[in-house]
This record gives C-alpha cells, sequence and structure tokens, in this order.
C-alpha cells in the first residue's frame, strides 16, 4: 500500500516537475518558439495571412500544446485577387511535446471558431484554395510541417463552395462538426459529424435545400495520387429523414458515379426540398404521408457536360390540408420518375407523375402527368375527377377576391403540346386535345363586382385552343342568360397577355338588367342613384363577340324594353348593333348602331334608329324627360313614327355630354295631344281657354335638328281643334327658348289697332296673328311678332313682282287670296 502511495506521489511530483518546466522554458521562450513555427509554416505557403495576435497555450490542452491564431485572414491563392479563402475569429492548432522537441511540428487537432471559408473556382476553371507549396524535395526541412490530423473542430463556421464555371454553389453553416483527417500514404482519410445549416444549394437558377437544419455522418477517402474522392456510405438527416449517399468523384475530370437514396422519408420532407419557385405555392399546406426515393448520378460535370441524373420516387397515403381554405387532398398516391435524359439537358429531361389517384374534399380523381424538354416544356395530361368551386379556387390566382364559392365542375381532359402553343392562335392547330367539363350549379362573389353569380351549369367541350358551349347557362343579378356557340381561342387568352378571345354564340334571357350589370351593384341592396354613380362601361380590346340574341326583357333606369332579337357584333373596342328590334313603350323599335369605346374616357355612340306607333309620353317618361321638366310626359298623347341618326358621346361612367350631341329627328305624330302647356295656356288673350288646356291634333310631321345644345324646329303646321296653327323656333339645353307662332284672329277682344299694327295677317279663311314666346322655361313671354308680319308681307311683295311680269309676258297669273288688312272695330282687342 505505502508503495502505491510513493508512486502516485512520486508521478504527480514528476508531473508538477515537468509541467512548471514546460511552463517555465514556453514563458520565457513563447515569442522565439511562434517565430519558429511561424516560419516553418511560411515556409508551406504560398498565400499570405494576416493575424492580429497570436499566442502559445499549454494549460488548457496539456501535455498538448495550442498555437492559437486570433483575427485570421488567409489570401486566397488566385493570382491579383483580393479575396480571402478564410476569415476565422479563431484558429487553433495543436501539437504535442515531442512534435515541439523535434520541431516536426505535426498538427493533431485544429479549432476553427467564428468566420467564413470559402471555396470557388473560377469561370475558367481556377482554383483559390492551392495555399499549400507543391514541391517533391524530401528534405528534412520540408519534412517539419505535417498534417495528420485527428480532431478537427468547427465551430459557427461557414463553410461556401462556389464553381462559377457550372453555375453552382453550396453554402453551409457548420455549427458544431467533428472531424478527422488521417494521411495514409496518399490517401486522406476523412470523417465528419456534426450539426449544421443548408443555407442553399444553388443550381443554375434553381436553389435547393434553403435554410434546412441537417445533421451530418459522413466518410470520404481522397486518394491524392489518382485525384480521387470515395465517398463511403454517408448519411444526412433532414427533419428526421435519413438520405444515403455513396461513390465516387474523381478531380481531374469531374467525373461522378453517385447512388442517393431517401430512406423512411416522409412526403413533407421532398416538398421542402424542391425549389423555391415550387415549394412556395404548397408552402401553407400542411402534409403527411410516406415518400421514398432512389437515383444516381453517373458522368462528367464541367462547364460544357452534365452527368445522367435518373430518379424514382413513390408517394403512399399522403395528405395536403390548406388551413386557410379548409381544403385536403388525401389518399394521395403516385409513382414519378425524373431523367434529364439522352444529352443530359433541359430539352432531353423528362418529368413523370404516373398513376396518381386521390382525394380532393371527399370527391376522387386520377391523373397522368409528363412534362418535357425543360426548355420549351411539353406537356401530356390525362385527368378525370370532380372538383368543388372553392377547391379548384384555392389552387388559383387571386383566390382571396372571391367568396361564397358553389357547384361542382366535373372533367375528363386529355391534352398534349408545347406550353408556348397554349398561348398563341397561330399555333393552337399543333395542340392535341379533347375532353370536356360539366359544369353543376356553380356560383360566387368577385368582390371587385359584387354582382352574385348563381346556378351556371352546362357543357364545355374542348377541341385545340377552342371550347365548345352546350348549353351555358346562368344568372348574374337579376338578369339571366343561355349560351350555345364557341370559345375560340381561349387558352391563348387566359394564359398569355395580349391574346385575343372570340365569342360566337346564340344567347336567349328571359331577363336583363342593365342597371345592375353596368354598376356591378344589385338591386336588393342599392339604389338606382347609387347604381348610377358607379356606371361603367369599357370594351377590352382583346374581346370580339359575334351574337345572335333574344332577350324577352330589358331595364335600363325607367326604359324598359320585351321581345328583343338581333346581332350584336363586338370588335376592336366596338359593339355593333345590326336590325337589333325591340317592343316598349306601346310600339316598335328598330336599332342599328356602334358604340365605341377606343378613347380612354370616352364612349361615342352612333345609331339610326326606327320607331313606329311609341306611346310619346312613355318616351318622355323612360327618358326622365330629357332633364327638364318644361315639356314632360304628363302634357303629350299620342303615337310617334320616327326616324332617328344620333351621335352621343359619354364619359366611362355614362355621364352625358350634350356639347357633342347631333341629331336627325324626321317625325310623325298621330292623335296627338298637348295638354296643359304652359306656353299654349298663355295665348288665353287670342285664343279659347278651354281649348288651349287641351290641344289635339290628327297628324304633325316635322324634320328636327339637335345640335350645339341646341333643338332647331322648323316651320310646321299643327291642325288642331283650335284650328291651323304654325309653329317654329329653337329649344336650348340651358333651357332658352324662342318660339315663332301664327295663331288664327277670331273672336277676340278688341285691342288698340296700333299696337297690334304689323302682326295682323289676313287671309282668304281668316285672320292671322304672329304671335313670339321668348326666354326660359321658368320665365317666358308671349308678344307681337311683328318682324315676322313685315317679313311676310316684304315675301308677297317679291311674288306679287313675279306676278306683274308674268302678266306684261301674257301669262295668266294665279289668283291670290290672301293680303295685309287693319283690323276691323269688331276685330280689336279690349285690354
Amino acid at each position: 500500500m505505502k508503495r502505491i502511495k510513493k508512486f502516485f506521489i512520486y508521478t504527480f511530483f514528476i508531473f508538477i516537475t515537468v509541467f512548471a518546466s514546460v511552463s517555465t522554458y514556453l514563458y520565457f521562450n513563447q515569442d522565439k518558439l511562434v517565430n519558429q513555427i511561424i516560419v516553418t509554416i511560411n515556409k508551406n505557403l504560398q498565400t499570405p495571412i494576416e493575424v492580429t495576435k497570436i499566442d502559445l497555450n499549454w494549460w488548457t490542452d496539456f501535455p498538448n500544446i495550442s498555437l492559437r491564431f486570433q483575427n485570421v485572414t488567409i489570401q486566397e491563392s488566385i493570382k491579383g485577387s483580393k479575396f480571402p479563402l478564410a476569415k476565422l475569429e479563431q484558429l487553433s492548432l495543436s501539437f504535442d511535446l515531442i512534435s515541439l522537441y523535434k520541431q516536426n511540428y505535426q498538427f493533431d487537432k485544429i479549432i476553427l471558431k467564428n468566420g467564413e471559408v470559402t471555396i470557388r473556382t473560377t469561370k475558367e476553371g481556377i482554383t483559390n484554395y492551392q495555399i499549400l507549396k507543391e514541391s517533391s524535395d524530401s528534405s528534412e526541412e520540408n519534412q517539419q510541417f505535417n498534417f495528420n490530423i485527428k480532431d478537427i473542430n468547427i465551430d459557427n463556421v461557414a463553410i461556401n463552395y462556389v464553381d462559377h464555371s457550372i453555375n453552382q454553389s453550396y453554402l453551409l453553416v457548420g455549427h458544431k462538426v467533428s472531424a478527422q483527417l488521417v494521411k495514409k500514404k496518399d490517401v486522406y482519410k476523412i470523417t465528419a459529424k456534426g450539426d449544421l445549416t443548408s443555407k442553399a444549394i444553388k443550381i443554375d437558377e434553381f436553389s435547393y435545400f434553403e435554410n434546412k437544419k441537417l445533421k451530418l455522418d459522413a466518410s470520404l477517402d481522397y486518394n491524392e495520387a489518382e485525384k480521387k474522392v470515395i465517398i463511403k456510405p454517408s448519411k444526412v438527416l433532414v427533419a428526421s429523414n435519413n438520405f444515403e449517399i455513396s461513390g465516387v468523384y474523381q478531380l481531374e475530370d469531374s467525373y461522378m458515379n453517385l447512388n442517393i437514396a431517401g430512406i423512411d422519408t416522409d412526403f413533407n420532407t421532398l416538398l421542402s426540398l424542391l425549389p423555391e419557385q415550387y415549394s412556395k405555392p404548397l408552402s401553407a399546406y400542411q402534409s403527411t404521408g410516406e415518400a421514398d426515393f432512389k437515383g444516381t448520378i453517373i458522368g462528367k460535370l464541367t462547364r460544357k457536360e452534365n452527368p445522367a441524373v435518373n430518379l424514382e420516387f413513390n408517394v403512399q397515403e399522403a395528405s395536403l390540408f390548406h388551413p386557410e381554405y379548409k381544403t385536403r387532398i388525401s389518399h394521395l398516391n403516385l409513382n414519378g420518375q425524373f431523367s434529364n435524359g439522352k444529352y443530359q439537358s433541359f430539352e432531353t429531361s423528362r418529368l413523370a407523375l404516373n398513376n396518381m389517384a386521390g382525394v380532393i374534399q371527399d370527391k376522387p380523381f386520377t391523373a397522368d402527368l409528363t412534362l418535357s424538354n425543360f426548355n420549351n416544356y411539353f406537356l401530356t395530361l390525362s385527368t378525370e375527377g370532380v372538383l368543388s368551386t372553392q377547391d379548384l379556387f384555392t389552387f388559383l390566382p387571386n383566390k382571396d377576391k372571391m367568396k361564397d364559392l358553389a357547384g361542382e365542375i366535373e372533367f375528363n381532359i386529355k391534352l398534349s403540346g408545347y406550353i408556348d402553343d397554349f398561348k398563341k392562335a397561330s399555333t393552337a392547330h399543333k395542340i392535341s386535345n379533347s375532353g370536356e367539363i360539366l359544369l353543376k350549379n356553380v356560383g360566387g362573389i368577385y368582390l371587385d363586382y359584387p354582382l352574385p353569380l348563381k346556378n351556371i351549369s352546362g357543357r364545355l367541350l374542348f377541341n385545340k385552343n377552342d371550347i365548345a358551349i352546350n348549353s351555358l347557362s346562368g344568372i348574374i343579378g337579376e338578369s339571366d342568360i343561355t349560351m350555345n356557340g364557341f370559345f375560340l381561342n381561349i387558352f391563348p387568352y387566359l394564359l398569355q397577355e395580349n391574346q385575343s378571345l372570340l365569342v360566337e354564340a346564340s344567347t336567349k334571357s328571359r331577363n336583363i338588367n342593365l342597371n345592375e350589370l353596368l354598376s356591378g351593384l344589385s338591386n336588393e341592396e342599392n339604389t338606382l342613384e347609387k347604381q348610377e354613380k358607379s356606371f361603367k362601361f369599357s370594351i377590352s380590346p382583346y374581346l370580339r363577340f359575334d351574337l345572335e340574341t333574344k332577350v324577352s326583357q330589358l331595364t335600363f333606369k325607367r326604359f324598359s324594353a320585351r321581345n328583343i332579337s338581333g346581332k350584336i357584333n363586338v370588335l376592336h373596342q366596338e359593339l355593333k348593333a345590326q336590325n337589333l328590334n325591340l317592343k316598349s313603350s306601346g310600339g316598335e323599335m328598330v336599332l342599328n348602331g356602334t358604340i365605341n369605346t377606343v378613347a380612354e374616357d370616352q364612349v361615342k355612340i352612333n345609331t339610326v334608329a326606327s320607331f313606329k306607333k311609341i306611346n310619346i309620353d312613355s318616351i318622355f317618361y323612360s327618358f326622365d324627360n330629357f332633364n327638364q321638366d318644361f315639356l314632360a310626359d304628363r302634357h303629350l298623347k299620342g303615337k310617334i313614327d320616327a326616324k332617328v341618326s344620333a351621335f352621343i358621346l359619354l364619359d366611362k361612367s355614362l355621364n352625358f355630354k350634350p356639347e357633342d350631341f347631333t341629331a336627325d329627328i324626321n317625325a310623325t305624330i298621330i292623335n296627338g295631344q298637348l295638354n296643359n302647356f304652359a306656353p299654349m295656356l298663355s295665348l288665353s288673350d287670342y285664343v279659347n281657354e278651354k281649348e288651349l288646356s287641351n290641344l289635339s291634333f290628327g297628324e304633325l310631321t316635322n324634320t328636327i335638328r339637335i345640335e350645339n345644345k341646341t333643338i332647331y324646329l322648323p316651320e310646321m303646321v299643327i291642325k288642331s281643334n283650335i284650328s291651323e296653327i304654325v309653329l317654329q323656333g329653337t329649344h336650348t339645353f340651358d333651357q332658352q327658348i324662342n318660339y315663332r307662332l301664327l295663331v288664327p284672329l277670331k273672336n277676340f277682344k278688341k285691342q288698340d289697332k296700333d299696337e297690334a299694327f304689323g302682326a295682323i295677317e289676313k287671309t282668304d279663311d281668316y285672320t292671322k296673328l304672329h304671335l313670339k314666346i321668348v326666354g326660359t322655361t321658368d320665365d317666358f313671354k308671349v308678344n307681337w311678332d311683328g318682324q315676322r308680319s313685315l317679313k311676310s308681307v316684304a315675301e308677297r311683295i317679291q311674288e306679287e313682282g313675279k306676278t306683274i311680269k308674268k302678266i306684261i309676258s301674257g301669262e295668266k297669273p294665279q289668283e291670290k287670296k290672301k293680303k295685309e288688312v287693319e283690323l276691323n272695330e269688331d276685330e280689336y282687342f279690349d285690354w
């Protein structure tokens, strides 16, 4: 027992003595030893190293000695470059006392902390990590510095590998990684274990493994003589999913033969490994299910060559669930293959998803999909199933703008062709597709146009870029439509900008409510005044319609029409109506014309219309008395036949521009009445009062011109229940009136003949009086129109001069009975 005790005491004493001796030696010779080691290291390096502080540490890892460098920058080996190969907060090299004694520095431990190492290859194939000098000298001096490292610790160091020659980069961060590097002859044996984060693996424009936590357990051999890396079966753990990789990589010609397999992987992890542009749309889905894959990568990876990539994968009983839209794809099974093809390029690449089957919200579907030629995608798809409208819009853009979706969509579709050919009308003939879509009571509300769509049903049959429409019907607000025909060039229109859609169809509607359609606001929740403020009308330059239409009932503001039929065409932002027949206001109308919306804020309407037996009071009522109350529907009765040619200018909100309005109206009024019309009642001093309140006439014909915000009324004869009245004048849109009348003078009260002089004209039948009505519709006056009578006299003098000439020449003049007279005493007015 005493011997054991003495042994431990002596051992401890020796350890203390050695430690003290070494510490004393190192303390007093620290600078000399550091310089000696640095000189030895520099003899083996061909790139400069910058260090802010160097010290020796022997107490933390005794009996090993650590040479600790702080704030290290190692320049990369590319000539002329100023980029660093490594920047580290701390780099420690550890060696034992025997190496120190022999001055043969064999580092058996390296620690790297808090920094970044970037290994890169330029476009020209030049590498940046050739920092050790190449030498065939085997002298003792060159054997003083040797790496056979049993322990490499990496703590929070970013490790980047960038190869510009093949446009690839691998960005990793080692958090706690332990590695070994042991050299046996020409072979370096390397093992590594630890935790890493994959920031990204970028290959061309695609990015994989973004921000993934990894656990690494890798083993590989590097044969320096053969410049070959042998990857032994190594494991990478990603989110509890094991991936195994093994194979060979030859550095000299960049040839590889790798085997990759996913062991006990799940569907969610596989989705997350996809490039961001593919995984992001699926990121909101919660997924479950099993998946596995295996594959090989064989061939050279150079600037001009790619290895052959072949992968096989399958998914079993997977599910996808969207928590916001409550859409679930369940029982998803599929088999897939990927290959970059015969020439290992995008052009020969092919992805196939076969035997795909699943359930979307309890509705089954099947599909087979193939994508080939990744430079110009060629799509082959065969799919059959049922989708609810709600589930369909989950997969479409702008889904947040839809609400209250209803109905089902049954589909059975086969199509194939280059995706770019779907986008152009000129290449539609190259597409092969067939099948149909059956809509069943589809509906919803688009928030930017909140008029509800309901009960959309019908059959859509596919033929290349076109769709045949079979009994497609639906309701929007209070309007309905049933359509048969064709949607031509619909795929380019939906998939590509600046492509046109042509609709050739016959349509039927029981009711069309333009107040709702032009405003997007329903009658149930909005007043007509609110709808009018929201009116908008424009025609897309990419829409073309050829329609044969029938409408049983149409409503716009107060106007209503029924039994509408005719042709409607839309082309180049212009709607053209041809022989549009309709019944309204107790009669019939035929409309021809155009509505042009090419100008940015203008709607130009050119129309030629004919009216037959239209109730004139209904016309005034339907158009709200044309925004005036002077001559209103309550004043008028009778039927009107007319031919109208007009130009109307509106803005996009359908506000009327009166300064540009022009019209020519050839009208005949039959069995007309003018009741309680203020200007006529103002003639009560001249005509029997009772008859003026109800002026009736059998027929009245005239041609009216409207321009410059003025209605021009040419002279016309009104054969009324009073007698003949001659009327002409103007009426402006700001309600300035200037009417001239010639009324019969009979049974009048006596009037000062000087005051009436010049306003009286006598015919064979009776004497007539010239009057004028001037002012505004709210404030007008009735006066004598002496100038008009004198003009009439001058015209008769000219006529009598012609008669004298005829007498002189021997012609027998036509007898005339009309002459200018003075008032007889019994015809004077009493005021």
